[in-house]
């Protein structure tokens, strides 16, 4: 019996100008997603805490900065300010083009968390007790919404006038976008924790 048939790769051949535009390794473990700067540059964090930013074709660092512990908080990026949490507990705005830190707000626990940015508002878990929206210009918090009872992880998916996330604590919350009041929350009806 063939369970996992071998996959048709022939497809490729429809496309003969697909081709690797970098081939870049790292001395340590790759534990975030790639966030892509337009097509010249790619941001990412690996396990020994390094965040740097890759040059695209060329595959050569331009710049990295050390924070403390694994970076597990996939980058995020406005086009010129590339944002992360730290397992230091601080979310963190660098210059895209010279990996400078910009500015730092302070969580208080480890940041794993994927933000998401819009309208240069980045809205990112804060942690273990809360969600934050924070000003991509210069790092200020506009608002935070706290009492959560678990690490927010996932990344956020925003609406017109809302933000939806889930927290390790089994539930799923809808907070105001602007406010960052409390539309609702919804758990799953069990003690059996989401892991967002």
């Amino acid at each position: 019996i063939d369970v996992s048939p071998r996959p048709d790769y022939s497809v490729n051949d429809e496309f003969p100008n697909t081709q690797v535009l970098f081939d870049y390794s790292d001395t340590a473990s790759i534990f975030t997603g790639p966030c892509p700067v337009g097509d010249s540059l790619v941001v990412y964090g690996n396990s020994l805490g390094m965040v740097k930013g890759v040059s695209i074709p060329q595959g050569e660092v331009l710049w990295e900065q050390e924070y403390e512990g694994s970076a597990f908080s996939t980058p995020v990026t406005n086009g010129e300010v590339v944002a992360f949490g730290t397992v230091g507990g601080d979310i963190v705005g660098l210059d895209v083009s010279s990996g400078k830190e910009l500015w730092r707000a302070e969580a208080g626990t480890p940041v794993l968390a994927e933000g998401v940015v819009s309208s240069d508002h980045l809205y990112i878990g804060g942690g273990q007790s809360s969600f934050m929206k924070i000003d991509m210009t210069d790092g200020d918090v506009l608002w935070s919404f706290d009492g959560i009872e678990g690490l927010v992880q996932g990344r956020p998916v925003l609406g017109d006038e809302e933000v939806v996330f889930g927290a390790w604590d089994t539930r799923l919350y809808n907070v105001d976008k602007e406010t960052g009041d409390l539309n609702w929350k919804w758990d799953n009806g069990t003690e059996v924790q989401l892991y967002s």
